[in-house]
């Protein structure tokens, strides 16, 4: 019996052992667990944070961007309107009162599209998620793309002349604020490099497809540079002598 309960005590105790081993290694490998998946969520939030930073600086960069050009067109027409009506008599001919006209016309365009572009700024982040909604809607061509975008690249006392080369009742399924935008910024673009000539705004139907063109008299855009036209931000243009042929 003496020897029958020694091995019942030395099994106990073994089992005992085991158990108590197991039992440390599970609360080990749960700790493990925990410290792994602490470490996960502060990553993540650290991501999370880097993130938020990255789209709040890709919003600045896409607001500068995009207002800058409609901005600048508004402050030139309002420069030109200023001095006319602080002139001794202000406004006295008819071609002084039909310029003050246009520029106000520029002006009010140019703010129109700003206001249109900030209701919508969020778009850009919806766009890197895949989660752009494009407002498809018929739009005239002439009258609610080119002749705005027309409108808010200023002539006065310039030797270039912007030209609007587009079919009356010419309609089509698009953005109106996308495609503005488009076409301002390339018509800006030529407006930085074209010191004499002219800036076409085209639009034109061939082959039962709608064709539009922003081209001016300047160089050109490099061959090698045209791919990187559409990036986001591009800034290649303006460190180069060089206008805009675009097509699209």
């Amino acid at each position: 019996f003496v020897i029958v309960g020694g091995l019942v005590i030395f099994v106990a105790s073994a089992c005992l052992a085991y158990w108590i081993a197991a039992n440390n290694a599970r609360m080990n490998a749960f700790n493990r667990m925990r410290a792994q998946a602490d470490a996960d969520r502060a990553a993540l939030v650290l991501e999370n944070a880097r993130q938020a930073m990255k789209a709040e600086r890709e919003l600045n960069d896409f607001i500068a961007h995009e207002v800058r050009n409609p901005v600048a067109a508004a402050m030139s027409a309002c420069s030109f309107v200023k001095a006319a009506v602080n002139e001794a008599q202000p406004l006295v001919t008819e071609e002084t009162r039909a310029e003050t006209r246009d520029d106000v016309e520029i002006i009010d365009n140019a703010l129109r599209f700003v206001n249109d572009l900030l209701r919508n700024m969020l778009d850009m982040h919806r766009a890197a998620n895949k989660q752009l909604i494009v407002n498809m809607t018929p739009i005239d061509l002439l009258h609610d793309v080119l002749e705005p975008v027309q409108a808010m690249m200023p002539q006065r006392d310039s030797k270039i002349k912007v030209l609007v080369d587009c079919p009356e009742g010419l309609v089509v399924m698009t953005d109106r604020l996308r495609l503005k935008q488009v076409c301002l910024n390339l018509g800006r673009n030529s407006l930085k490099f074209v010191e004499e000539g002219f800036i076409r705004l085209q639009a034109e139907v061939r082959n039962n497809e709608v064709q539009i063109y922003v081209e001016d008299s300047g160089p050109g855009i490099p061959e090698e540079k045209r791919e990187m036209l559409f990036s986001k931000f591009q800034e290649s243009l303006d460190s180069l002598s060089q206008g805009t042929v675009s097509e699209f």
